[in-house]
C-alpha cells in the first residue's frame, strides 16, 4: 500500500507545486470559455479561483488578468469596480516584471471607473432633487397665480360696481345742479 501510495503523493504534489495540474487547466479553460459566451459570473468564479491557487505561475497571472479584464467589461451586467481593483492588485502583488505595472495600472483604472460612476450617480441624484424641487414650485406658483387671478376677478368686479356708482352719482349730481340752476333762474327772475 505505501508503494503504491507514496508515488500517487508525490506525484500530486508535484502538479501542484510544479504544474497547474488537470483541475487547474479546466477551471481556466471554464473560466475561458464562460467569457467568450457572456457568463461573466462562472467565468470570474472559475478565474478567481486559478489565480489564488496559481498566482505564481503563467496560468494564474492569466488568470487574475482575464478576471481583472471580466470584472471590468461594460457588457458584464454585474460589472463589479471593487472586484476588479482586488483582482488587480492581486496580480500587481504577484511582483513579476509584467504583472506589477499591468496591476496597478488596471488598479486604477479600476478606481477612476467607481470614482465616475459615483460622480455620475450623484449628479443624476441632484438632478432628480432639481427636478423635484421646481415640480413642488411650479406647483406652488400655479396655486398662487390662481389666487392671484381670482382676486384681480373680483378687484375687477369690485371696480366695475364703484365705476357704475360714480356714474350714477355723476347723472344724480348733473341732474340735482341743472335743477338748482333751474331754481336760480326762477328766483332771479
Amino acid at each position: 500500500m505505501r508503494r503504491v501510495l507514496l508515488p500517487v503523493l508525490f506525484v500530486a504534489t508535484a502538479c501542484a507545486t510544479f504544474g497547474s495540474g488537470p483541475d487547474v487547466d479546466g477551471r481556466y479553460e471554464r473560466g475561458l470559455q464562460a467569457i467568450l459566451a457572456s457568463d461573466y459570473a462562472s467565468a470570474i468564479r472559475d478565474l478567481d479561483w486559478v489565480g489564488r491557487l496559481r498566482s505564481d505561475k503563467s496560468i494564474g497571472q492569466h488568470a487574475l488578468l482575464l478576471g481583472t479584464a471580466a470584472t471590468l467589461d461594460p457588457r458584464n451586467p454585474g460589472r463589479d469596480y471593487a472586484a476588479a481593483s482586488l483582482f488587480a492588485m492581486r496580480l500587481r502583488d504577484v511582483g513579476d516584471a509584467w504583472t506589477v505595472p499591468v496591476g496597478e495600472s488596471l488598479r486604477l483604472i479600476a478606481t477612476e471607473l467607481a470614482s465616475s460612476e459615483t460622480r455620475i450617480a450623484d449628479a443624476e441624484a441632484a438632478r432628480d432633487q432639481a427636478f423635484a424641487i421646481a415640480t413642488e414650485q411650479r406647483a406652488h406658483l400655479e396655486k398662487q397665480l390662481q389666487a392671484v387671478a381670482a382676486e384681480r376677478d373680483v378687484l375687477a368686479k369690485q371696480t366695475a360696481e364703484l365705476e357704475q356708482t360714480l356714474a350714477e352719482r355723476d347723472k344724480l349730481l348733473k341732474e340735482k345742479e341743472q335743477e338748482l340752476e333751474r331754481i336760480r333762474k326762477i328766483v332771479r327772475g
